[in-house]
Formats: C-alpha cells, structure tokens, sequence
C-alpha cells in the first residue's frame, strides 16, 4: 500500500473500534464520476481494502486490472457487456429463488 495513502486512511479513521468511526472514505479519487480511475488508484497501491491490492496483483486478475486502468473505453465496453449479460439473465424471484446463506451452496 502507498505509505501516503495508507497515512491519509490512519488519520481519517483514527480508532480501531468500528461502531465509534463513523468515518466516509471514498474508495477512489473520483467517487462521483464514473471512470477507470478505482483501476488507476489500486495500481498505485491505493485500494481501500485488501481485495483491491489482491486483484492488481493476482496473476488470473492483474491483466484485467492493468489494461482497465489504461484503457478506459476498454474499461466501458467491458463494462456494458457484462451489464447487458446481468441485466439479461433469468433472475428467480420470490418462492422460485432463494437467498442463499453460503454463495457456493444451495440452502
């Protein structure tokens, strides 16, 4: 993690006791604004959770996260495409779906 970064987190969430910091982080430079730059932050040691530094540097994960963080209409096309294929499947609803306790397992 980028020492700067990770001294900016220690100085905006100062106690270690969740339920007495109620401290907003953003999770990259530009919160408001839909763009690669999460890819960008984590690539430079600035991911807000160790999932993020994990994929930057996960070989099954870390090309995907460099060529985003270099390429943003990649980052949008990708984007779409996987939104379309979500938005397009066959969710089960009510009494023929279920929330499932362990993700990897039926209940």
């Amino acid at each position: 993690m980028d020492w700067r970064f990770k001294t900016a987190l220690r100085l905006a969430c100062p106690t270690e006791i969740p339920l007495t910091n109620l401290t907003v982080v953003p999770i990259d430079m530009t919160p408001t604004i839909f763009d690669n730059h999460y890819y960008r932050d984590i690539m430079m040691g600035r991911g807000l959770f160790g999932i993020d530094s994990d994929i930057s540097t996960d070989p099954r994960t870390a090309p995907f996260v460099m060529r985003f963080a270099v390429d943003q209409n990649y980052f949008f096309d990708s984007f779409k495409s996987a939104f379309v294929k979500l938005s397009s499947s066959n969710v089960l609803t009510n009494m023929q779906g279920e929330v499932r306790r362990k993700c990897n397992q039926r209940n």
